[in-house]
């Protein structure tokens, strides 16, 4: 037993590095190959990136639906996106205050809440992801991603004919031309150094990811978990481990389209790419009740509280990344409530959530104050 924990411990060690020297890598070679081929960073994050980041939770998903474990599948993927939004998104607005693109507000976050209320009401119809809805999601995903990218390569356009059009007849000034907006010269030398990069840094993610996961799967099982329980917090955070990452590399390193976007993008993935490959590949997956009943329901939740987040001031605040956070805590503590099947987890549900209400209705309301404190500042001057 000891000789088992020990190098459980060494696999999840070795696991996080591989995975801290991939998410670098994959950043630098995704923001470089978005500015060489003019397509903005966002685009990138919410396609390559996330779909990349990905890949852990489907080889994990896969592997436990082939096992018959589908609560653990299901707890990997739900566990997965209540992680990216609670704890990464957090830690992220807190190492500094992320801003949110009108793209973000119109396209991407809109498509991440309609996928998870689009998975709840297929789930709570008949208890089960049939291989059809897993099609329809697949197919809504690819609609997504399609206008998505040309959306995306109209907006830059427009964005150059309104420079040019702003330096036409400027004597002194030279134009403005498509090639020299891009801030990267495109060469086929620089095309493959990033594919590589990207290659290589979805590599390590991957392996460093499945490592980690293998190590934290044998501690549960030492320490005697449920099947559920280690899906929705040791899968779903060894799973995550890419996003946390790219996304806090990407914050640091000011690239902060690629942090909200990287995330907001993954639970999009997880849903309409992961679970759908997982239902149409296996024929469908039940759900229980016990996660229509909780984690289903709070996936739903706390990606709806995204939309007044997100929309109020168009940045996410620090104050706001601490109340993600707190959020995380306070399902930690329902999850072990639940697993030792206290008698009082109902009562301490309410309460919990009616304290998680108040305080974001907090936060909107000093942030509201704050903006308009600014605000009432510049005017005086």
């Amino acid at each position: 037993m000891l000789e088992t924990l020990i190098q459980s411990l060494g696999l999840i060690l070795i696991g996080f590095f591989a995975a801290l020297g991939g998410g670098e890598i994959l950043v630098r070679g995704a923001v470089h190959f978005a500015k060489m081929l003019r397509v903005s960073a966002l685009l990138i994050s919410l396609t390559i990136v996330a779909l990349g980041t990905s890949a852990p939770e489907l080889a994990i998903t896969m592997q436990s639906v082939r096992g018959g474990m589908y609560e653990m599948a299901l707890g990997n993927i739900l566990g997965s996106c209540l992680f990216n939004i609670m704890f990464i998104l957090g830690i992220c607005a807190v190492i500094a205050p992320l801003e949110i693109r009108k793209r973000m507000l119109a396209f991407d976050l809109p498509m991440m809440v309609i996928a998870a209320l689009l998975l709840y009401f297929y789930a709570t119809n008949d208890g089960n992801v049939s291989r059809q809805e897993g099609s329809i999601m697949l197919f809504l995903l690819a609609i997504f991603l399609t206008g998505r990218f040309f959306f995306d390569r109209f907006a830059e356009r427009r964005q150059l004919a309104r420079l040019i059009q702003s330096n036409k007849g400027i004597a002194g000034e030279s134009v403005v031309t498509y090639e020299n907006t891009s801030g990267e010269k495109f060469s086929l030398k620089n095309l493959l150094l990033d594919i590589i990069f990207i290659a290589a840094g979805l590599g390590l993610l991957v392996l460093g990811a499945d490592w980690l996961v293998k190590g934290s799967v044998e501690i549960c099982k030492i320490f005697g978990v449920s099947e559920l329980v280690i899906g929705l917090t040791v899968l779903a955070i060894g799973s995550s481990l890419p996003e946390i990452m790219v996304s806090v590399m990407a914050t640091i390193k000011g690239e902060k389209d690629v942090a909200v976007g990287n995330i907001v993008g993954s639970n999009t993935m997880n849903i309409l790419c992961v679970l759908a490959l997982t239902v149409i590949i296996m024929n469908g997956i039940p759900v229980s009740q016990n996660v229509q009943m909780y984690d289903l329901r709070l996936v739903v939740l706390i990606s709806l509280v995204c939309v007044p987040i997100f929309v109020s001031s168009r940045f996410i605040s620090r104050g706001e990344g601490v109340f993600f956070l707190v959020c995380y805590v306070a399902y930690s503590l329902f999850l072990y409530y639940k697993e030792t099947q206290s008698p009082y987890l109902e009562q301490i549900s309410w309460i919990l959530g009616i304290s998680l209400a108040v305080l974001l209705g907090m936060a909107l309301g000093v942030e509201a104050w704050l903006r308009r404190k600014k605000q009432k500042l510049e005017k005086s001057e």
